[in-house]
């Protein structure tokens, strides 16, 4: 197995990690996919919370439009 440093904490560690170890900073492809939507569920979530936390139906009617995809 080859060998590199992690861009985020420089160590080193093997080509068979999908994440670093020692900071968990993705390092496949594979990964970063995962993270990226991970990312986007959680401002998601946020933006789902605010929407029922809000009693302004236009801020409401925003958030439910940002919302559909």
């Amino acid at each position: 197995m080859e060998k590199f440093n992690c861009k985020k904490c420089n160590q080193e560690i093997s080509e068979e990690f999908n994440y670093c170890p020692y900071c968990g900073e993705p390092l496949s492809e594979l990964a970063k996919q995962k993270e990226a939507i991970r990312l986007q569920n959680a401002g998601l979530l946020k933006l789902q919370e605010l929407s029922n936390s809000t009693h302004d139906p236009a801020v409401q009617k925003a958030i439910k439009e940002l919302l559909k995809f």
